[in-house]
């Protein structure tokens, strides 16, 4: 087995206007600044070009690069994709809001790919559509194995054609697409909620809602204090993870 050597490598910081009037001819090294979509760091997206990559949480608070990679792991066709993913997004004018989940989407799509095991998705649309094919009938075999739900599997074909529409265009995704097993499967039901459950939800849901528009409208500054009828909670700019008694992440988060 190849020794995996994971490296932090050199990255570039664009704006979206950089993306927009610059050409970059190592998309790999791309991470995008995103301020007015709370993203106290750059996010990186060129590390998605390597097929061996490991997240380190532990960077978050020291400000250095969350990614790692093997060098020797760059894929030729994915830095392609990377340079069509650029200009998708600067072209169609997105909101940085929604440039973040484009990448979170892609980010998933690539984790997927990666786990199982077809490095070459996105090579050309011949072995492209081949690998969507045989992904879609492990899909099916494992919802009706009862291995996974059918909204999982739908959510991951999803993922995938999406990458095939930045890559090769609408015309070969929405081919690749009809002419492809289709994931479906009966709702899962569930109980009605109990009336306080429901007054439970409604006091978060307003808590939230007055809380943050306290905040953003007087223009208050961080952390931002969220305070419950039970407890209370901060929210900081550089971190998604919030505790509470019902979503615990470790309290070292919110070391600055």
């Amino acid at each position: 087995m190849d020794e995996v050597n994971y490296v932090e490598r050199d990255t570039i910081d664009v704006s979206l206007e950089d993306l927009c009037t610059k050409e970059y001819l190592h998309p790999e090294l791309i991470r995008i600044k995103l301020p007015y979509s709370m993203k106290a760091m750059p996010l990186d997206v060129g590390f998605l070009a390597y097929s061996r990559r490991k997240y380190l949480p532990s960077m978050i608070t020291s400000g250095g690069n969350l990614y790692v990679v093997d060098p020797s792991s760059l894929i030729e066709w994915r830095r392609k994709f990377l340079g069509l993913f650029f200009e998708y997004i600067v072209s169609r004018g997105f909101r940085e809001s929604t440039i973040n989940s484009l990448i979170s989407r892609i980010r998933i799509a690539f984790n997927n790919i990666d786990a199982f095991g077809y490095f070459d998705y996105l090579k050309n649309p011949s072995t492209t559509k081949d690998i969507y094919n045989r992904i879609a009938i492990k899909l099916k075999h494992d919802v009706q194995s009862n291995i996974m739900l059918p909204r999982t599997a739908q959510g991951i074909q999803i993922g995938l054609s999406f990458l095939i529409y930045i890559r090769f265009g609408k015309s070969f995704s929405d081919h690749v697409k009809n002419n492809t097993i289709k994931i479906t499967g009966p709702v899962a039901s569930t109980q009605p909620r109990e009336i306080n459950d429901l007054r439970i939800a409604y006091d978060t849901y307003k808590t939230l809602a007055l809380g943050l528009t306290d905040f953003l409208l007087n223009e208050r500054p961080f952390p931002c204090c969220l305070e419950f009828s039970e407890y209370k909670t901060y929210l900081f700019p550089s971190a998604n993870q919030r505790v509470t008694p019902y979503c615990y992440r470790p309290t070292d988060v919110y070391n600055h």
